[in-house]
């Protein structure tokens, strides 16, 4: 039996019977441009729009580019900062009507699971760089989000 026997096939069914839905062939599919993203461009942006719904469209926008791109080049920074994105949402200021509004969209319904959108995926192709090419046997998304990510090894194999 090959390692997806033994060992991927068993998680991804513990990820489908907690209520991920299972796309096999994601990384061939409209939600990445090319393998150097990693964030499934079309899920995160619905779930903004779904969790923010008074957010105006340019804003949405705004919110997207914000958590899909790092702004440091030290990786301890960027995880400082995609976590309190992740935890307290993406502040945001624009004007309705003349008034000008703070707030935070997020990006996570904490609250209720239910508006968040669960996939799982494996074999998912990664681009780092000019020439580094990692393929993960297993990654979960939270609204588009890569927030799991598992390396699978085969239990019979003792090396």
């Amino acid at each position: 039996m090959n390692e997806l026997g033994l060992s991927e096939a068993p998680s991804l069914e513990v990820f489908e019977d907690i209520g991920y839905s299972y796309e096999p062939e994601l990384h061939k599919t409209e939600e990445r441009l090319s393998l150097s993203d990693v964030v499934l461009r079309k899920q995160l942006r619905k779930a903004i729009e779904r969790l923010n719904p008074d957010l105006p469209e340019h804003v949405v926008e705004q919110v997207y580019n914000r958590v899909r791109d790092q702004t440091s080049p030290e990786i301890i920074e960027n995880n400082e900062d995609f976590y309190e994105l992740l935890t307290e949402g993406v502040s945001v200021e624009y004007k309705r009507d003349g008034e000008k509004i703070g707030d935070r969209a997020q990006i996570i319904d904490f609250d209720d699971h239910r508006n968040n959108t669960f996939t799982v995926t494996n074999q998912y192709p990664v681009q780092i760089g000019d020439k580094t090419r990692r393929i993960p046997d297993i990654v979960a998304f939270i609204n588009g989000l890569p927030l799991i990510v598992i390396e699978a090894k085969d239990p019979t194999n003792q090396n």
